[in-house]
């Protein structure tokens, strides 16, 4: 025989993993006890609400500035500066490179050399300090290693076309022979 069902019915245990009690509705916070628990006198400087007589949102715990977790704070200065550095490194060789294809069409051939000396000081500096920072990343234990790995790979990447782009420089004459 089937029984209309009224309103549903909330399981007496509650969720697993809830404390027991408390009224529906009304959550349980941790540092709190629970409802019929004696309760603790609270320790100076230490706070179970956000302001006093209201309850935080959802169920969420609250934590004070000094516990919060850190978020952006606890990252890889040394990793994060190298990579900036290797992307920017990387963005003034290839903007200086096609300022030299203009100034190669415009005739411009010793302001170019110029700035082909220029690009190879600016790529060699600052892919070697990316690489260095890099690193320094890597080697920092519990620090996240994202972009100290892509700053390695980055200053790996600089050091190496600047060091071939100046050996080719200085072996080209024998093009000319």
């Amino acid at each position: 025989m089937l029984m209309p069902m009224s309103e549903p019915q909330q399981p007496q245990g509650g969720h697993p993993g809830q404390p027991q009690g408390g009224h529906p509705g009304q959550p349980t916070h941790l540092g709190q006890p629970a409802p019929g628990a004696p309760a603790q006198p609270a320790q100076p400087g230490q706070q179970n609400a956000p302001y006093a007589g209201q309850q935080p949102y959802g169920g969420q715990p609250y934590y004070s500035p000094s516990t919060a977790p850190s978020g952006s704070g606890s990252g890889n200065t040394a990793g994060k500066i190298g990579f900036i550095v290797g992307l920017v490194s990387l963005g003034l060789s290839l903007l200086i490179t096609l300022i030299m294809q203009f100034l190669y069409r415009s005739d411009g051939w010793q302001a170019a050399q110029i700035l082909n000396g220029a690009n190879l000081f600016i790529s060699l500096i600052g892919s070697a300090a990316a690489l260095v920072l890099g690193i320094i990343g890597l080697r920092r234990r519990g620090a996240p290693h994202g972009m100290a790995g892509i700053a390695v790979g980055l200053g790996i990447a600089g050091v190496a076309g600047a060091l071939v782009s100046m050996l080719i420089g200085a072996f080209s004459w024998v093009l000319y022979l």
